[in-house]
């Protein structure tokens, strides 16, 4: 087993950096660790954006609706996999406004769709990213402590004037 494990990131190994850079890594181990090291930790990253499907107000240019580098990435990768899976994919409204939060909904749609992705397949919403986490019920409960904690603390700051 240990022998496959290795041979697999070997390949994949190979497949990222090509046969040249490859050969050169066999030759210093280390290269080929850090290069082993790096495509593991890729895939892991890449597991996480499809897992959370989810685009946040930071991953669009400051104010507006293109998307900055960060969500160009995330596009990329929700692409290659909704292409195969359509399902939900969220964007976080967060202080926007209504006219700004449909454009950076649209921009996302968008680019998805000139990706090659069958749009009218997906679901879009300002929902919870996804993934294993907390329960709907759990996250209202914490929204609600949330709630209360800002009406406590605005209550504490009147009585204090």
């Amino acid at each position: 087993m240990k022998h496959l494990t290795i041979l697999i990131l070997c390949s994949a190994t190979i497949a990222a950096l090509g046969c040249e850079k490859v050969e050169r890594a066999m030759d210093d181990p280390r290269s080929l660790n850090a290069a082993m090291l790096n495509s593991y930790n890729v895939d892991a990253v890449d597991h996480a954006i499809i897992r959370q499907h989810t685009f946040y107000p930071f991953q669009f240019v400051t104010d507006g609706a293109q998307l900055n580098e960060l969500g160009r990435r995330d596009v990329d990768v929700l692409a290659r996999h909704f292409k195969e899976f359509p399902g939900a994919l969220n964007v976080r409204r967060g202080n926007a406004a209504g006219a700004l939060y449909e454009a950076r909904a649209r921009t996302v749609v968008d680019a998805l769709a000139e990706a090659g992705v069958d749009v009218e397949r997906m679901m879009v919403s300002n929902g919870l990213p996804g993934g294993d986490g907390v329960t709907s019920e759990r996250v209202l409960i914490f929204q609600e402590r949330a709630a209360q904690a800002t009406s406590d603390t605005a209550e504490t700051t009147t009585m204090e004037r």
